[in-house]
């Protein structure tokens, strides 16, 4: 099940896995419902994954967050570096196709 994600502005588009104002302030990346609905929200309770992208491979966290009313799954620690060190940007769109379970190949479409 391929993971994708567009980077965005807008907290209301839906399309939208990842938002941020500017390079400074960039929030933990939301892994959409759907895709960790089907493989299991506890996957991502913590452990690590490396993310190869375009240009570098960085190791990111996961996290799990559940209130009484929701549940949302995010990479958190390491996510800036991604982003920064394969020169991502608002309106990109990202592929990641998982080779293994703690590693995603990430493509910019």
């Amino acid at each position: 099940l391929p993971l994708l994600l567009r980077i965005h502005a807008s907290p209301w588009d839906p399309f939208l896995i990842f938002c941020f104002a500017d390079a400074i302030a960039i929030p933990p990346q939301d892994i959409p419902t759907a895709y960790w609905r089907a493989v299991g929200d506890t996957r991502f309770d913590g452990p690590w994954y490396n993310l190869a992208g375009p240009l570098e491979t960085v190791k990111v966290k996961s996290a799990r967050y559940t209130s009484s009313k929701q549940t949302f799954c995010h990479f958190t620690k390491g996510w800036v570096d991604f982003v920064a060190l394969n020169h991502l940007k608002m309106g990109d769109t990202l592929v990641f196709a998982e080779v293994s379970e703690a590693e995603f190949e990430v493509r910019k479409l």
